[in-house]
């Protein structure tokens, strides 16, 4: 935890900025999310096309949950984070962050501050709440090994309701 704290720390003390996800619009946040996904991944994976991201996020709005980093007042790590609850549980679910592949940005770990700030208010909320947390960041492969830093990897199987 320390740790993590000394990167925020880092990050902000080197131009970064922490904004609340609500505080951008869908537009905003459809772009960024495909700007970066493109910068992260080129084009090893598949990204959604921008109407397609922007009716979901325009749908699914309410659901939206975490933070959106900056660098140089631009945008460089977003997650899309959806949020639903029940009584006793809340599940995240993160199917894939967008970080900013640039040299200088990535000294400053923004895809693991993101990570850290989102789980962290996760966390905080549920415990407030006395929730159970269950927080999916996605697909396990093995070259995305750094996901062992935040969870436990289980099989998922499918389910119909």
């Amino acid at each position: 935890e320390k740790t993590r704290r000394n990167e925020i720390q880092r990050f902000i003390r080197n131009g970064g900025e922490i904004k609340c996800i609500s505080q951008l619009s869908d537009k905003e946040i459809s772009s960024s999310y495909i700007s970066l996904f493109h910068s992260r991944f080129g084009g090893t994976l598949p990204c959604y096309e921008y109407d397609n991201l922007l009716m979901f996020i325009s749908h699914l709005r309410e659901l939206m949950f975490g933070h959106v980093l900056f660098w140089d007042n631009k945008p460089c790590a977003i997650d899309i984070v959806l949020k639903s609850e029940s009584s006793c549980n809340v599940y995240y679910d993160v199917p894939n962050g967008a970080v900013l592949n640039d040299e200088n940005c990535m000294k400053l770990s923004p895809g693991s501050v993101l990570m850290w700030l989102n789980i962290d208010k996760a966390r905080r909320y549920c415990q407030d709440n006395n929730k159970k947390m269950i927080y999916s960041i996605g697909a396990f492969r093995p070259e995305w090994k750094y996901k062992l830093l935040w969870s436990v990897p289980c099989k998922v199987g499918k389910c119909l309701c």
